[in-house]
């Protein structure tokens, strides 16, 4: 499997801060990005991570505990009426868990590409609650 980074880049999004950005259009079901995984943390270390450093934003919740994605995997931003999906694959060649990101429906060159953190594309159940972010 292989991808190109030079289809998406990294840039100041109107959602929030940072965002993935499409460079040229891409088809429904095409892979948009495969991003490996770090697990970092247990929960109590990440939400001290969170409240001391910017990297803290960064770190999402996974079944194994409290993860990095590497690539641009951490900076997709969250959408109920999303345009992208994601899903946890094995790289066998590494030996490591990734994020593969793929297009839920047709997305246009200069879309941000947007994803449901719910890891369902029509899930509205709300993301980060009355509170803000999770480690508020």
């Amino acid at each position: 499997m292989t991808f190109s980074r030079f289809h998406i880049v990294l840039g100041e999004s109107p959602i929030h801060g940072l965002g993935v950005f499409a460079t040229k259009n891409f088809k429904k079901g095409e892979i948009i990005e495969v991003c490996p995984i770090i697990n970092v943390i247990g929960n109590e270390e990440a939400i001290l991570l969170a409240k001391s450093a910017e990297v803290g934003e960064f770190v999402f919740e996974t079944k194994e505990g409290n993860a990095l994605s590497l690539g641009y995997g951490s900076f997709y931003n969250h959408s109920y009426e999303p345009n992208a999906d994601y899903k946890a694959i094995h790289l066998e060649s590494v030996n490591r868990e990734a994020l593969q990101i793929m297009a839920w429906r047709p997305i246009k060159k200069g879309a941000e590409i947007l994803i449901n953190y719910n890891g369902d594309p029509k899930d509205k159940t709300p993301v980060f609650g009355d509170e803000g972010w999770w480690w508020d």
